[in-house]
């Protein structure tokens, strides 16, 4: 079979996977199998296919960031526009009996809409998660020296104050944050650590397990899994179910 006629019943495959999503059938990984026949001609059809292939994405991909662009730009020119016809219409437009302001140029007509939003000090909002974890990891370092049970808000308030964090040269710098109860009342943190399952079974990873849950029943474990380790373990421990070690190959295409 000649690379022509290969290469056009390969577009037709790979057509025919597009149409199915991605799915690829049992029938069409038969018909894109490499017998010792047509070894030769198949292997460099199939790797001009994935030049190609490779050579559409890096085009998508540049498109992709293209379009993101465009897309920012013109939203920015919609912003802008909008600015300035919200301040024209401010002061040259008419007024509604609810105080609106309106402008009705015959073909169309425009009015200010007047609304809310919140506006977040990530800065802030970081001092005081940070220094919330900070004090809690102190304390954890002290161990049985330290008798501490919780934290009162004035804690957390003083050491905002004295909140420091390093620069983009590494300098540490202090960023005083004046905060209120209310402000800590109002943030809220999102917490995450990574643990073995064995060591949340029994002792203190039980028993802070138990306190997590009963503290907020709502919370939701998310396994994950550091594959270098458990391929470790794969070659030590014979009784693991939950992966296993197959051969891979890479085809490499300069």
């Amino acid at each position: 079979m000649n690379i022509w006629k290969i290469q056009q019943e390969l577009l037709s495959i790979f057509d025919e996977i597009e149409e199915n999503g991605g799915e690829l059938t049992e029938e069409l990984e038969q018909q894109l199998a490499i017998s010792q026949e047509d070894f030769r001609s198949k292997v460099e059809s199939y790797t001009n296919v994935i030049k190609s292939v490779k050579a559409d994405i890096a085009a998508i991909d540049e498109e992709t960031k293209r379009l993101a662009a465009l897309k920012k730009s013109k939203n920015a020119l919609i912003d802008r526009l909008s600015k300035v016809i919200i301040s024209a219409i401010d002061t040259f437009g008419e007024t509604t009996k609810t105080g609106g302001k309106f402008f009705d140029y015959g073909t169309g007509k425009v009015s200010i809409r007047n609304s809310q939003k919140v506006v977040i000090d990530d800065d802030k909002i970081e001092a005081i998660s940070g220094e919330l974890c900070r004090a809690i990891a102190s304390e954890a370092m002290m161990g049985n020296a330290s008798t501490r049970k919780d934290f009162t808000f004035e804690d957390i308030i003083q050491r905002c104050k004295k909140h420091v964090e390093y620069d983009d040269n590494g300098n540490l710098e202090n960023q005083s944050y004046d905060v209120t109860k209310d402000d800590i009342i109002n943030t809220s943190v999102e917490i995450t650590f990574k643990e073995n399952v064995q060591a949340l079974m029994n002792g203190e990873g039980y028993n802070l397990l138990k306190q997590i849950f009963m503290y907020n029943s709502g919370t939701s474990i998310v396994p994950k899994i550091d594959k270098t380790s458990l391929k470790n373990s794969l070659k030590e421990i014979g009784d693991i179910t939950i992966g296993e070690i197959i051969d891979n190959q890479t085809l490499v295409i300069k």
